[in-house]
This record gives structure tokens, sequence and C-alpha cells, in this order.
């Protein structure tokens, strides 16, 4: 019962969220669409700069931001209640298993994250026994985490993993005691260290995708047009941020609670970091397939790049 409440009040909150973030006078030309996204950090900002700046709107979209969890994101875009979803690895690891859905666009090819533990740490043997929060089993940075991890030369089995859930809830649960370590993006690590807590470490060692937009093979087939100009969105949405620091901070500052400082070394860290065509190379996606799956899946049916090209194609077309 206690979960059903959780899940019910998220889903509440996303809700009352979406409809505060994206109005609803729109022509009736517009198509309503729902994007998921699981966790509310400066990653998901392309979203929220296609939407404040009206790029959504330009290609007649009318967009819903809904935050749930990453498993459940895959299975609501499978069913047709949201269009897209936003998790990464643990989306990409459903469709190695054969969930019926394909990555089309790749945001940020190399998240930054931080190991971040509890004053009392000193050394990484300190963390022997002691317990982890993660976001899910197995997600981006759990698996992370067990990366930076092995690269201080710590077996990550010595640590207990603890579910806590999206990142703020992860940074209130090393605050509390209830875990000693949480791996984290920006902001989140720097509000961290601001509050004692150290970061043991961190990028530029290992890092894995962290954002990116996932649909269904049906979308795909029913309503490609609707599938490219979510796409085009997005992209002027990357170029936006690429070349308009001072506004993108902005709209970050606006979007989740964070100082100048910590939304402007976010945007350094990550945000320019973004991968300007929205796509990975064949060997890098076999590369991430290893990382991530038991067995080796043909490309074609893990990723499918062709509407982005597209959509690329088209803006060059209109300049």
């Amino acid at each position: 019962m206690r979960s059903s409440n959780r899940i019910l009040s998220r889903l509440m909150l996303a809700a009352f969220l979406g409809a505060a973030l994206f109005p609803r006078a729109l022509d009736a030309q517009t198509q309503k669409i729902r994007i998921a996204y699981s966790s509310r950090s400066n990653t998901i900002t392309p979203f929220y700069i296609a939407a404040s700046k009206g790029f959504f709107r330009e290609e007649g979209l009318e967009v819903e931001l809904i935050q749930v969890s990453p498993r459940l994101g895959a299975m609501a875009v499978m069913n047709g209640d949201v269009s897209f979803t936003t998790s990464f690895v643990s989306t990409f690891r459903g469709i190695l298993q054969g969930l019926p859905l394909k990555v089309i666009l790749i945001a940020l090819k190399k998240g930054m994250y931080f190991f971040v533990v509890r004053p009392e740490i000193k050394d990484v043997q300190d963390l022997k026994g002691k317990n982890l929060g993660v976001a899910t089993v197995r997600g981006t940075d759990q698996l992370v985490a067990e990366e930076l991890l092995r690269s201080k030369g710590f077996n990550p089995a010595l640590v207990q993993q603890l579910v806590i859930g999206e990142t703020p809830l992860r940074a209130q649960a090393l605050a509390s005691g209830a875990v000693q370590a949480v791996s984290v993006s920006p902001p989140y690590d720097l509000i961290l260290q601001q509050m004692g807590y150290k970061v043991l470490a961190g990028p530029p060692e290992v890092g894995m995708p962290a954002s990116g937009l996932f649909t269904s093979d049906r979308l795909l087939r029913e309503n490609p047009q609707m599938v490219k100009r979510t796409l085009r969105a997005l992209i002027k949405a990357n170029r936006f941020i690429a070349d308009n620091r001072q506004e993108t901070i902005a709209v970050m500052l606006k979007w989740l609670p964070q100082t100048a400082d910590v939304a402007a070394r976010s945007y350094d860290l990550e945000l320019k970091g973004i991968t300007p065509d929205g796509q990975m190379t064949d060997a890098e996606m076999d590369s991430l397939i290893e990382r991530l799956g038991d067995k080796k899946r043909p490309l074609d049916e893990v990723r499918d790049f062709f509407p982005v090209r597209q959509a690329i194609k088209e803006l060059a077309a209109n300049k």
C-alpha cells in the first residue's frame, strides 16, 4: 500500500509539474505527447530548453514531461502511455533482452558521475560492508559506481547496494547516514561537497551515456513524422545549449533548484558535451552492448538513427 501511495504521489506531482511547465494553450493542430524521465537533474535540460524556447511548439508538439522510474518508463512506452523515455541504461538493457524499442537519440555520450562518501570514509577501503545508495538495480549510477570503485582497486561486491531512488533522494540518504556512499551527477556532487561530503572518484575516469531518447518499434512504424518532429526540436535545443551558455544556465536555474555557480559548473562539465548529431558510431554502440548485455545483438535491433539523420538534413535545408 505504501509503495502504491508513493507511486501515485509521484505521478500526481509529475502531472502538476507537466501542467505548470508546459502550457496547454496551443492551436488545434498541435499534437500532444508525453516523455518519461527518471530523475530531476541537469541531464534533462535539453527537454526543458526545447519547451521553454518554443522548439517543441515550432514542431507542432505539446509536450508533457512525466517523472517515473526507469523500468516503468520503458514499459509505459511499450504500452503507449508515453511516446518516449529518456532513461538510458535500464531501457537499453531492456532492448538487449528483447523489448521492441529502439534508441533514436544520444544526448550525452558520457554522463558525468562522482562517487561521493560521508566524512567518516577516509579511504576507499573504509567502504567494506557499507551501504551504497543506488537509483535502481543495475542502473547507470550503480554501474558507474562499480567502475569507479574498480578504478581505485576496490571490489564493488564488498559494499551493499540499497535501492533509494532518484538523485535528490540518494543525496538525502547520504546526508541522513542511511547510506555511506552514492554516485551522483551534477549539480548534486557539488551540493554535497558544499555540505561537507567528499568525492572519492569521478570524471573523467569512467562514464557511460546518461541521457537519450527511446521509443517503440510500433511508433517508429505508425507515426514516423511525429518522431522526426520531436527529434528536430531536441536537435534545436542541443544546438541552443552549445551556443548559448548564459541563457542555458538561466533555464537550468528555473528548472532545478541550484545556485548560479552550481548550474554554471554543471554546464561546463556536462551539458557542453552534448552530442551535436545525437548519434553514436557503430563501434561505440558495440562497446556499449558488450558492457550492458549478456550477449551480442545486431545493431539494427538496438538503434535507429535514420530519423535523427533525416531531422538534421531537414533543419539544414530550412536554414
